[in-house]
């Protein structure tokens, strides 16, 4: 994404932050504003900032962030070469065990992920994996619903940087580890949904999920502060192994971490 900047007025980068605030509330879907609007990556990436901070006045502050893009195929496919990162907020937090309303989102997907929980701020730049076994507090299996305001069908990648690179839920499991009780790079993973399935290792995220994090650390790092930091307490979502699934109403989805555990989320 290396064109040149447009300057997009405050009026249209707040309008446009506004559409997908409403669209995530009122769970409806918007036009991409690539095509309303003609957004490039850097007024997406304004507009993603605004948004979480229009979602926070009902949903809370941040809890953390959402890595998405981390595979070298889907950046192919997307023309990026660098993964994305959105935000995530503790009010979109289910708890595991508590069916998910699929009323309550537009398009829902289901995939697995390490989540990383912080246990120390960690700031860019120059951060490596080790500083992010070193902060890191605990690993847990998680299912993310993924969730598109605009459609996948029709955004493109700045529609997705924009719409909070399609954040929706977060389901936790409830197994806790350590760093060192957690082989990052050869992990199994399987995603069971409704009859179809897939199976991966959790080192299809940037060769260690944990690289993910510490892609995160400095990219926030780069934007001194004005995108958010890591914090104590984060939770961090380092990016699926596997694609998605699309879920609806009666759908469960089965995520096996083989020796981190099992978990399911039923959708109604």
């Amino acid at each position: 994404m290396s064109t040149p900047k447009k300057r997009f007025s405050e009026l249209i980068l707040d309008d446009i932050a506004l559409q997908l605030h409403d669209a995530v509330k009122n769970r409806n879907s918007i036009d991409p504003p690539s095509e309303t609007h003609g957004i490039d990556y850097a007024a997406a990436v304004e507009v993603r900032r605004r948004m979480a901070n229009l979602l926070g006045r009902y949903a809370g502050l941040p809890s953390g962030f959402k890595l998405a893009f981390t595979s070298p195929a889907t950046q192919q496919v997307l023309g990026i070469d660098a993964p994305e990162f959105g935000y995530l907020f503790s009010a979109f937090q289910i708890a595991h065990g508590t069916p998910v309303d699929v009323g309550s989102l537009c398009e829902p997907y289901a995939e697995p992920e390490l989540a990383f929980v912080m246990a120390k701020d960690l700031e860019g730049p120059g951060v490596v994996v080790d500083d992010v076994l070193d902060a890191v507090k605990c690993i847990r299996p998680a299912i993310e619903i993924v969730d598109s305001r605009i459609g996948l069908l029709k955004a493109k990648t700045v529609d997705m940087v924009a719409d909070n690179v399609l954040f929706g839920r977060l389901v936790l499991g409830d197994g806790e580890f350590s760093p060192d009780e957690v082989d990052l790079e050869n992990t199994p993973v399987k995603i069971m949904v409704d009859g179809e399935s897939e199976e991966s290792v959790t080192g299809k995220v940037m060769g260690n999920p944990a690289a993910a994090v510490a892609w995160l650390a400095n990219r926030l790092a780069e934007t001194n502060g004005r995108e958010g930091a890591i914090s104590r307490g984060d939770i961090i979502m380092s990016g699926s192994c596997t694609r998605y699934f699309p879920v609806g109403k009666g759908s469960s989805a089965v995520a096996d971490f083989g020796p981190l555990g099992e978990l399911r989320v039923d959708f109604v």
